[in-house]
């Protein structure tokens, strides 16, 4: 199996979720705009793809994310992603 850089998924992470704020924003004022829309949603999937993969192997970024341990309540048990 291929090791997994946190730091590099993190970074992947933080780029698509910023190309999503930036899309929001301009779908506000251009709602008919097709293309950007299409762009919103595969953005969209690939932030919630690498989120499920940084929860899956490192920890939970958010306090929704899916509990991975069920005899442990995993948010704020592990080092938040800033703190390595």
């Amino acid at each position: 199996m291929e090791s997994i850089d946190k730091q590099h998924l993190l970074r992947q992470l933080q780029e698509t979720d910023f190309v999503l704020i930036e899309l929001m924003e301009y779908l506000d004022t251009h709602p008919y705009d097709r293309e950007a829309l299409e762009r919103y949603n595969l953005s969209s999937n690939k932030s919630s793809e690498y989120r499920k993969l940084f929860d899956e192997n490192f920890s939970p970024l958010r306090q929704g994310s899916p509990n991975r341990d069920v005899d442990t309540w995993l948010w704020g048990e592990t080092d938040f992603p800033w703190d390595d």
